[in-house]
């Protein structure tokens, strides 16, 4: 709104500029498109996401850039690497391009093949598996099998061998993209002594069956447990320069009372990232290579907040060393409660994780599965349970908005119903550790109406959903509901959208004599595998 002269009161001044008005300038403009791809192939892949959306120059620099696409097709896909480094750029990108279609029309493009259980496998089987390299656990050592990859086809890969084991074994983990193998063993030790506990996790390269060459001197990272200790379980993850291990023990013979560490190290420096202490461990997994996810039954924090189940977040740039409780409010981030239970046992979660690496930008799956029962001598007793998924990119977003210094706990109503789709479609046994969930996917092995066994894919990519509405595809699901007293008092509605699809499993013998009571199946990004726990049958391999 203008002053008029008149109006100005005293010791008023208009202050103009006489300088032209100076527009920014675009540094860019007249660099040759190829130098300027060459600027983009040094920079993130979701970075150079974001950049295509600056100009129209930009947008045609990264569209007809090959080396560029690649890249965001390893990220849309959520793969760990791309193919071959040694093959040309055009051939890279239309070998990954062909593994999403692959995926699009699993199975009817995959072969299937058996592969036989170790002579020395123990009664119940426990198979690992990344990319297309496959772990079985055997009574003396882990036994390496690899199978055909349509992406990795590297003929200087060499064959993976088999690691023996000499103590008491706890869990493992396999990294293929990096050749990493780890696994914890407990031994008897004598330290100023006195007798202890010592946790010992070994890093190896599996494809030469040696130390591997990226690992911290020692190549061993040893962690002194509570005196007089008995190691009840563990659990052990892989994640880019991380290693987390979680393990369960009781405090001494006379006692019931549990104590349960949780740390993370960086396996190429040895250097300590988390140490955390809780009265029972039950779970944890990766957001990303930065933050840790814990959940916490019957949280309380240092404001005497009720008790509830919490799924804590740790950064491991800024937590440092030190030893710390899970009811310290100054050692995590943010918190997310979980959806209050009706049911009359206690609650036995188990967190997966499906991040792609090595960009921790890079979206993944989440889930979250709580079973709520009794353990008796014939096992658990289950009460009744619920499946969560999310994506990580939708919690990084809260966790950004968060104050540093000052951690704040989302109740479920706030993140859960707009975040999550949570069902009661799958029961998922505690104890068998399998992986179901690869880039935005998640599959699950089930049985249809006629008892046979099928796969029951839900893809959670926004880009692959807007596609299918699009073109009107019915499979589109926006919503899910757990009707009340099947968990809760009240019923539980969620609204991530997903695009869900029914597979039946090939018509062959070695797929149609398994049992589907007792079959399981574990996700990579170039196969499905399916296997009989007990190993009364061959492990199957449908790849792509």
């Amino acid at each position: 709104m203008s002053t008029s002269r008149s109006q100005r009161p005293p010791g008023y001044t208009v202050l103009r500029s006489h300088a032209p008005t100076r527009r920014a300038q675009d540094h860019t403009a007249k660099m040759p498109p190829e130098l300027l791809g060459k600027i983009f192939d040094e920079l993130d892949p979701v970075f150079v996401a974001t950049l295509q959306r600056v100009c129209k120059r930009w947008l045609y620099t990264i569209k007809t850039n090959v080396i560029l696409q690649h890249d965001a097709a390893i990220l849309r896909g959520g793969l760990r690497r791309g193919a071959p480094e040694h093959l040309p750029a055009i051939k890279k990108l239309e070998i990954v391009a062909h593994h999403q279609k692959a995926w699009a029309t699993f199975p009817a493009c995959s072969l299937n093949k058996p592969f036989y259980h170790a002579k020395d496998s123990p009664r119940e089987v426990t198979v690992k598996a990344s990319e297309n390299v496959m772990v079985e656990m055997t009574e003396s050592g882990f036994q390496f099998t690899s199978f055909i990859s349509g992406r990795l086809r590297d003929p200087a890969r060499n064959t993976p061998s088999r690691i023996e084991l000499k103590d008491e074994y706890g869990s493992m983990d396999i990294d293929a993209s990096q050749d990493l193998f780890a696994w914890v063993e407990y031994v008897h030790r004598t330290v100023h002594n006195r007798a202890c506990h010592v946790m010992e996790v070994h890093m190896k390269d599996f494809r030469r069956g040696a130390h591997h060459n990226l690992a911290f001197t020692r190549g061993t990272f040893n962690y002194i447990m509570p005196l007089n200790s008995s190691v009840i379980s563990s659990k052990l993850v892989i994640a880019g320069d991380f290693i987390a291990v979680g393990s369960a023990f009781i405090e001494d013979r006379r006692s019931s009372r549990s104590l349960c560490p949780l740390t993370v190290f960086n396996w190429k420096t040895g250097h300590i990232a988390l140490d955390l202490c809780d009265a029972w461990l039950f779970d944890f997994c990766f957001l990303d290579e930065r933050h840790l996810l814990f959940y916490s039954r019957g949280f309380h924090n240092d404001n005497k907040a009720r008790n509830q189940d919490v799924l804590l977040v740790y950064d491991l740039k800024t937590h440092g060393s030190q030893r710390t409780s899970v009811s310290e409010s100054s050692t995590y981030v943010c918190g997310f409660s979980m959806p209050d239970t009706a049911m009359r046992g206690t609650n036995y979660p188990s967190l997966r994780t499906s991040l792609p690496l090595p960009s921790s930008l890079a979206n993944s799956l989440i889930n979250i599965h709580i079973s709520n029962g009794h353990y008796g001598p014939q096992g658990m007793k289950v009460f009744g349970y619920v499946d969560i998924l999310f994506r990580a990119s939708s919690m990084r977003r809260r966790i950004a908005a968060c104050v540093e210094g000052q951690p704040r706990i989302f109740r479920w109503e706030e993140w859960g119903p707009s975040d999550t789709q949570t069902t009661r479609i799958v029961s998922r046994e505690r104890h068998v550790n399998s992986n179901f969930l690869t880039g935005m996917r998640a599959v699950d092995l089930m049985k249809d109406k006629n008892g046979k066994l099928c796969l029951y894919i839900r893809d959670f990519d926004r880009s692959r959903i807007a596609l299918a509405k699009a073109q009107g595809d019915r499979n589109v699901m926006e919503s899910t509901t757990v009707e009340a007293r099947t968990w809760g008092h009240e019923r539980i509605t969620t609204h991530l959208p997903y695009l869900l699809r029914g597979v039946s499993l090939p018509r062959v013998p070695g797929l149609q004599d398994m049992d589907a009571r007792y079959t399981q199946c574990t996700v990579t990004e170039d196969g499905v595998i399916i296997y009989d726990p007990y190993g009364r049958c061959p492990i199957r391999v449908l790849y792509l």
